[in-house]
């Protein structure tokens, strides 16, 4: 562990004195004389030394505002070093893998105990086979880094690589870093901050970058490897058909609160995809064409494809043309004008169609002229890519012809890699998710009912919404009033699902209902896409995000599976997905994750009592108030069963990043998550006791009762809230293209869970992540044999034992002299005494988690040393961007209108985030 820790000061220091010569050379030598200053105040500072920190805030105080913008920018440059630094070190090959329990989890020491434990290959490969994950890369709005900053630290990652090399001459030396410090001048002379909100189309283009620039090189490695551990420890491989993942896709498809995400944006992202696929597999084509120039093949392969000579490479050379006139379609889908609009397919073909066969201005279109334009959409699509089977079957047939011929070995290499890229991205590059919220889709219903006078919708019970729905479903008869003007919401959500219903089979994988509350929400949409007679059976995915929603799943899915017109539709399979997020926003965090962990439970046992095939899904955040942690240990503290179809989670904002920007982190990322999926399913967690379980009920209980009564029902808490931390600022610092809250005028319960989160990681109190833990404990351990048992959950029960370290893990994080720093400075004197109380609570908190272990020696994080040394040396450099926030929010909430101030805050926003190694 000494030496990883050894290694990563060197480089960080190499980086830093090459920042400082930029520095020296950019901004001259006062700038660094200050930056130095600060520098060694804030060490000290961080050491203990209080007259030192407030020397710091002394000397951030009065700082001029020509100095502001740099000494803000040094210190979150300093802090994405460290994180640039750790990523490589996490896949440095020179650095023993002992030094980090990696080693521990990773899939192939999963493989070795099984095997220790008297497990065959025979016994472990049916769960190796049903082995499933699918990365679901959404648009929410928590990576605070731009892309161009993203490139530069990842070209600085490939320069640390080359360093590690060993017995690097003077010359290759002096060559990279050279380079190093052209990058490090190229990123200081970059804005970090964006200057214009993206728009939802850029965002899904920023997760087609992530696919393109790594998960593209490391989902075959990443599957080969799986097959390389088994090979190795049990002397046994599976299938070449074996395909444990796929990826898929919120950015352009989640319209939940966003206005900006619009049908014609869906369809823009769809066909953008489509195009950069075939773009990207046109390379690949291209280079397995060089490779397979084998002179001959089987007869049955050159029967089939009428080849003779070089019949590998004839095929593969239709299939770039094909590949081409792909990219060549999709792109011709596009015109220009004031913006970018990409039309439909239909569309596009229908203008040039009609202009071909009649007058533009005629609105009435003949039988004969429809069958013509279906006839000239079908030529202009049969040559195309259109599905994953026109690939796969040429390819598959290629393998095969080689396995036949003996060239297994040949047939493994490139080609191998290919087949792996179409089954897990497919040709749109992901499969895209629809996700809406389900009072858009009752308002629609709602509309048609009272355009049909049937009545008032909205007044109906539940019953009556369930009678009137499935009645409509099970006719055949059209619901959809032919002279109807639905209001622009609802026309919106109309168009949403004419396109869904139009797609072909696995562009769209699923239609999600965000705030899903009951059995009517589910089948109203089933209901608005049979208008448009949608043909694939979509599978429909309630998100229950609410406590009460959580708790009430259950019910409302047994509701449905006892509907026989739904039982009989969704063919035994059935998606659900858990929220995270809302639901610790809602009830604190011991509540939200009981709620969870309990609705998972039921479901898995409803599933089974209906014979249906549950898949549960995850939406996840990066940090721990909306769900995030360490993903091993969060998916081995799940319930039993919870993970038998698999595993479907989002993965957002700079959690892409941190687990999937570099291909050799994405393959340990993906390492980790098929390990715990497969120990999972067969070493299952322990079930918990009835002990445990009223435990978890009391702790349930008393935390979100405190935690309630704090931010809902404490009178000044809100204006604390915006006074405390810089939430009111955030949305200036445009993450996303939604905004922050679903309703502007809301308070807490309108606030999104991302900047609700984000704003109190900024100011060091991380309250929504601990608020009523403390308490909620404390009363359990006053009880008789209270300890005893929580001590006993600690140490059998997963499920517990990963929370206390999530809490272990939030305090190393959380600074209550900070905190007061930023309510000394920005909040009304009036308000200091919930501040005060706050921090007694975190204080207090601490040392009831403290008190759990034993061993009074006991630290933060003892047990995961490694992540507590990575957290702690950020320190230094976080202090001075957390003082300089403090003055900066000071300076701007009075009035001041300088640009550079808002620049500059915004700066410390992105630099806190990035030394908190999370956003939202």
């Amino acid at each position: 562990m000494e030496n990883k820790y050894h290694h990563i000061q060197e480089q960080v220091q190499a980086l830093t004195s090459l920042l400082e010569e930029t520095v020296l050379e950019t901004d001259g030598q006062s700038v660094l004389d200050v930056l130095d200053k600060i520098s060694a105040y804030s060490k000290r500072a961080g050491a203990g030394d209080k007259e030192a920190r407030d020397q710091l805030v002394t000397l951030l105080g009065i700082m001029s505002d020509d100095l502001i913008i740099p000494v803000a920018r040094c210190f979150s440059h300093l802090l994405n070093f460290i994180n640039t630094t750790e990523q490589h070190q996490l896949t440095n090959k020179t650095i023993t893998q002992n030094e980090d329990d990696y080693a521990s989890r990773c899939f192939e020491a999963l493989l070795v105990r099984l095997k220790e434990q008297g497990f065959t290959f025979a016994q472990v490969k049916p769960t190796l086979e049903k082995l499933f994950i699918e990365l679901v890369l959404t648009a929410h709005p928590t990576e605070a880094t731009r892309r161009s900053i993203i490139q530069k630290h990842n070209a600085l990652d490939e320069c640390l690589k080359q360093l590690d090399a060993p017995s690097l001459s003077d010359d290759e030396l002096n060559r990279i870093t050279i380079r190093l410090r052209q990058l490090i001048s190229m990123t200081w002379l970059t804005d970090e901050v964006r200057t214009i909100r993206p728009t939802p189309i850029e965002e899904a283009s920023w997760a087609m970058n992530t696919i393109e620039d790594s998960l593209w090189k490391a989902v075959p490695e990443f599957i080969k490897n799986l097959n390389y551990s088994c090979q190795k420890i049990f002397g046994e491989a599976l299938d070449h058909q074996f395909q444990p993942l796929r990826i898929s896709s919120w950015t352009g498809g989640d319209r939940d609160g966003n206005g900006f995400v619009t049908h014609k944006v869906t369809q823009t992202v769809i066909n953008t995809g489509r195009a950069r696929f075939a773009k990207i597999m046109m390379d690949d084509v291209r280079r397995l064409s060089q490779e397979l120039t084998m002179r001959a093949a089987d007869s049955e392969f050159c029967v089939k494809y009428n080849v003779d000579y070089e019949p590998y490479r004839q095929v593969l050379r239709l299939l770039r043309l094909r590949l081409k006139a792909t990219m060549d379609f999709f792109e011709g889908l596009i015109t220009s004008e004031d913006q970018v609009v990409y039309l439909t397919q239909q569309q596009a073909l229908e203008r040039q169609t009609r202009m071909e066969l009649y007058d533009l201005d005629s609105h009435d279109a003949t039988a004969d002229i429809s069958n013509t334009w279906s006839r000239s959409f079908q030529k202009a699509t049969s040559n195309l890519i259109m599905s994953d089977a026109d690939l796969l079957e040429p390819l598959e047939d290629i393998y095969q012809s080689l396995c036949r011929n003996n060239q297994q070995i040949v047939a493994d290499g490139l080609l191998l890699d290919i087949l792996y890229r179409v089954r897990t991205f497919g040709v749109t590059l992901f499969r895209l998710d629809i996700r809406q919220e389900s009072a858009r889709h009752e308002k629609a219903i709602a509309e048609i009912v009272a355009f049909y006078g049937y009545g008032d919708y909205y007044t109906w019970t539940e019953q009556e919404k369930v009678d009137f729905l499935v009645r409509e479903l099970s006719t055949p008869r059209p619901l959809l009033p032919p002279h109807w003007t639905p209001s622009p919401e609802t026309a919106e959500v109309l168009a949403t699902c004419k396109l869904v219903a139009q797609q072909p089979k696995g562009v769209i994988n699923a239609y999600i209902i965000s705030m899903a509350k009951s059995a009517s929400d589910v089948l109203e949409v089933k209901l608005l896409l049979k208008l448009y007679d949608e043909q694939h059976n979509l599978g429909i995915v309630p998100l229950f995000e609410t406590l009460d929603d959580l708790e009430n799943a259950p019910a409302v899915m047994r509701q449905l599976f006892t509907i026989p017109w739904y039982n009989e539709h969704i063919e035994g399979k059935q998606m659900v997905m858990v929220g995270y997020s809302d639901s610790a926003k809602d009830a604190g965090f011991f509540a939200a994750g009981w709620a969870q962990y309990t609705t998972m439970e039921n479901l898995v046992a409803l599933a089974k009592e209906f014979d249906i095939k549950l898949t549960l899904f995850h939406g996840r955040g990066g940090t721990i108030g909306r769900g995030g942690s360490p993903a091993h240990a969060a998916l081995l503290s799940q319930p039993p069963g919870s993970l038998e179809a698999g595993l479907r989670v989002t993965e957002q904002g700079e959690m892409i990043r941190f687990k999937y920007g570099l291909p050799a982190i994405a393959m340990l990322s993906l390492d980790l998550y098929a390990s715990a999926i497969i120990e999972a399913n067969l070493l299952p967690p322990t079930t918990p006791k009835q002990t445990w379980r009223d435990t978890m009920k009391v702790l349930s209980e008393v935390s979100c009762k405190e935690y309630r009564d704090v931010v809902f029902n404490t009178p000044d808490f809100i204006k604390y809230f915006r006074q405390a931390t810089p939430e009111i600022e955030l949305s200036s610092l445009n993450l996303g293209s939604r905004a922050a809250k679903r309703n502007v005028n809301g308070g807490v319960e309108s606030l999104r869970a991302i900047p609700w989160i984000f704003a109190w990681t900024q100011n060091r109190l991380t309250l929504p992540t601990w608020l009523g833990t403390g308490s909620a404990l404390k009363e359990v351990l006053a009880q008789e044999k209270g300890r005893e048992t929580v001590i006993e959950m600690l140490r059998d029960w997963p499920f517990f034992s990963t929370r206390i370290a999530m809490l272990e893990m939030v305090f190393t994080k959380v600074d209550t002299e900070v905190s007061e720093l930023y309510e000394h400075k920005l909040v009304d004197p009036q308000l200091h005494y919930l501040g005060a109380d706050l921090r007694a609570r975190a204080v207090d908190t601490k040392d009831v988690i403290m008190s759990l272990h034993s061993d009074n020696e006991h630290n933060l994080m003892q047990d995961n040393p490694w992540i507590y040394a990575s957290i702690q040396k950020r320190m230094a450099y976080t202090l001075p961007l957390h003082l300089l926030q403090i003055e900066l929010l000071h300076r701007s909430r009075r009035g001041v209108n300088d640009p550079r101030i808002i620049k500059a805050l915004l700066i410390t926003i992105t630099g806190v985030a990035a030394g908190m190694r999370n956003t939202g």
